[in-house]
């Protein structure tokens, strides 16, 4: 211990000095962390949810294929938000990022483009077998072959007849069928792919239309597109804000 001498007609007072310092205020937590998956999402904030906290999710319709082009943040959990009876830092908030898969990517990017040549439609339709439903493997095939054939090819024009077009050379070329000047191309194809990878959705299933067209300099050049893909991703962020509010309590609120 310690003594003090105390001299006469002093008293000896102990004060706790504790008592008088500045009550140091607790850190803040500050950023914005980013997770891919609702499981990920969720274990960050129910571990820092307070009464506070609110959920937002972005409504992607009316943006079609950009939506599947590139990582899209799609939820936000702002953890400090402002309580009702005071003020929030809002300093503090997770997102949940949407990153499209590979199939995804594929059939966006070819729904965005404004046209795609023979060989981009070849890759396509190889690359991207996997994801068609319909027309069946043997039709596809079919196609294939026919599109290699046609590659350098000139055509006259596309004649459309209820479920497929045919499109008419201006030469004779060596077709799946033969030896022949028309080629006959499915005007609708189905195609069902996962949207984004890390997340339990059902698949998307889209009806796209192939739209042939004989160019000025006589090549043939394909339009594609899917009315149906905004209902379709509708539906999936529609899941996913489901998947928020059971898995963090917290009913995320819709924003454009």
């Amino acid at each position: 211990g310690r003594a003090y001498l105390v001299p006469d007609g002093y008293t000896l007072l102990l004060e706790d000095v504790r008592d008088m310092s500045d009550p140091v205020a607790p850190p803040l937590r500050m950023g914005t962390s980013k997770y891919v998956g609702v499981r990920s999402l969720a274990a960050y904030v129910n571990r820092y949810k307070t009464d506070a906290t609110l959920g937002y999710i972005f409504d992607l319709n009316g943006q079609g294929p950009r939506s599947l082009l590139t990582d899209i943040t799609i939820a936000r959990y702002q953890l400090d938000d402002h309580p009702v009876d005071g003020t929030g830092h809002r300093l503090h908030a997770a997102e949940l990022v949407l990153r499209p898969t590979t199939a995804a990517r594929r059939w966006a990017s070819a729904l965005a483009a404004p046209q795609l040549d023979q060989e981009q439609l070849l890759d396509l339709v190889v690359d991207g077998i996997g994801e068609i439903a319909d027309p069946d493997g043997a039709t596809l095939r079919d196609l294939v072959a026919d599109l290699h054939a046609i590659r350098t090819t000139s055509a006259r024009s596309v004649i459309r007849t209820g479920g497929q077009a045919t499109v008419e050379l201006t030469e004779n070329v060596a077709l799946h069928s033969g030896t022949g000047t028309q080629v006959t191309v499915p005007e609708t194809i189905t195609i069902v792919f996962a949207p984004y990878a890390g997340l339990a959705v059902l698949g998307v299933q889209l009806t796209v239309s192939v739209k042939p067209r004989v160019t000025k300099d006589e090549k043939v050049v394909f339009k594609l597109d899917a009315p149906a893909l905004d209902d379709e991703i509708a539906r999936v962020v529609g899941d996913v804000a489901g998947q928020l509010a059971e898995a963090t309590g917290i009913e995320p609120m819709w924003q454009p």
